[in-house]
Order: structure tokens, then C-alpha cells, then sequence
């Protein structure tokens, strides 16, 4: 009875060590290169939703995140020029792989940390050279639309861009002229 369960046993390893014998996704060194990539993009892909979740629970200081978020986007874009034969876009690596991650898709999408994207000024903060920078290419924006006659058309999304200018404009009036 003991040797047929040690017959057995080593039957049952032997099956064993030939199920998890590696087997090779690749062929030459670009192929390796190729899976590489592929893994340092989900890789990436997962620790943005990971980030962007703990900004959104408040477990990331905004200052941590922006520099993080920033570092993880200039690294995305490094390696999204690496892919552009295999990996036209995002959105397409994520549906291929079956990847739910909205919050990271659409940071990478919009290519910048949301406490860029949704800044917020204060009327008593000194504007910032990028918010005057904002400020001055929607203003030239607007104008351009209003100029070419396309306000029918592009209206909605410019109303947005137009408050944010004339908040400018009434935020440097009130330090003009107030005493």
C-alpha cells in the first residue's frame, strides 16, 4: 500500500512539473521587448487609478499627487511612443485586455493631473503663470470663434472658457480700483 501511494505521488509530480514548465511568449529579443512594454503599460495604467483613488478618498495630498500624476503621464507618453505600432491608443489596450480602469483612462486621455485640469483660483491668490497662460489662450479662443462666426457652434463649450476669463478680468479690475 505505501510504495503504490509513492508511485503515485511521484507520477502525480512528475504530471505537476510538466504543467508549469514555462512557457515562452516570445521567440527573439523584440518579442521580449514587445511584452516588456506591454507589462510596464498596465503596470502604469494601474497605478494611476491607484493614485487617482487615493486623491479622490483624500488619502494623497494634492501637492503628492500632482507630482506623482505628472511623473506617471510623462512616463506614459515616453512609453505610448515606444507602443505606437501595437498600441494605437489607450482606450484600445484597455478594451483589448479587458482593463475597467475609467479614472486612469481618462487621466492618461486627458494628459494632465486633475488639480491642473479642475484648478481652482482664489480671488486672493496671485494668478499663476500657467493660469494667465489659460486664461489668455481661451480669451483668444473665444475671439477667434466670435470672429470666424462660429458661435452657434462651438457656444456650450466656450461659455465655460468665457466665465473663467471675465472672472480674471473682474478679479484684476477689483485690485485696480479698489483701495
Amino acid at each position: 500500500c505505501r510504495s503504490g501511494q509513492v508511485s503515485h505521488v511521484s507520477t502525480s509530480f512528475r504530471m505537476l512539473e510538466d504543467q508549469t514548465q514555462k512557457t515562452r511568449l516570445w521567440s527573439d529579443k523584440h518579442g521580449r521587448n514587445q511584452y516588456e512594454r506591454l507589462a510596464n503599460l498596465y503596470a502604469l495604467i494601474k497605478s494611476v487609478e491607484k493614485l487617482e483613488t487615493a486623491y479622490l478618498n483624500s488619502t494623497a495630498h494634492a501637492g503628492a499627487y500632482e507630482s506623482a500624476c505628472s511623473e506617471l503621464i510623462t512616463r506614459f507618453k515616453t512609453l505610448r511612443n515606444a507602443l505606437v505600432d501595437t498600441v494605437p491608443d489607450v482606450q484600445h489596450f484597455m478594451s483589448t485586455y479587458s482593463i475597467q480602469f475609467a479614472t486612469a483612462r481618462h487621466r492618461l486621455q486627458i494628459g494632465m493631473p486633475a488639480t491642473v485640469e479642475h484648478r481652482v483660483v482664489r480671488l486672493d491668490e496671485q494668478p499663476s503663470a500657467v493660469s494667465v497662460a489659460e486664461c489668455v489662450h481661451n480669451y483668444i479662443g473665444l475671439i477667434d470663434t466670435l470672429k470666424l462666426n462660429m458661435a452657434n457652434l462651438l457656444l456650450l463649450p466656450l461659455r465655460a472658457a468665457s466665465r473663467y476669463i471675465f472672472r480674471w478680468i473682474d478679479c484684476d479690475w477689483q485690485l485696480l480700483h479698489d483701495p
